[in-house]
């Protein structure tokens, strides 16, 4: 399942949406990393607010406000994201444990992805390595 505003928004009362996309323009993005993003949203005050996938590949919000999770706050985020195709990339993309010994062949891949991914979230999604940069 690909990121979609909706799915944090459907969370909430239409009004608690409707005040998120007013805060569109107050969303900072602090910090980003695979499946994971983090924001602070200014209003009245300022709050940590963030939207992460987890391993079943749900999305999980969390805010330090007091409405708690899914407020205004991460609804705000939601719609950052939704409209900036290189973090709904990052939160798409989920890192991948290597647990054990893997064979080179399942490392090769492994790190094909890590360049696929790396690659698609820059700018025009120009590679400047093909996969002879592994061997």
């Amino acid at each position: 399942m690909s990121f979609s505003a909706d799915i944090i928004a459907s969370r909430v009362p239409l009004s608690i949406r409707l005040r998120g996309k007013s805060y569109i323009n107050n969303v900072e993005v602090t910090k980003t990393k695979s499946g994971s993003i983090e924001a602070i949203v200014y209003g009245t005050y300022q709050y940590q607010t963030s939207i992460h996938k987890n391993p079943r590949g749900n999305y999980i919000d969390r805010c330090d406000c007091p409405y708690g999770e899914t407020c205004k706050h991460t609804v705000a985020l939601a719609y950052v994201i939704e409209r900036n195709p290189t973090l709904i990339s990052i939160l798409d993309t989920t890192s991948t444990a290597i647990k054990g010994p893997i064979s080179a062949k399942q490392l090769m891949a492994t790190l094909e992805e890590i360049d696929r991914v790396y690659y698609e979230s820059q700018a025009g999604g120009k590679r400047k390595c093909d996969r002879d940069c592994f061997r």
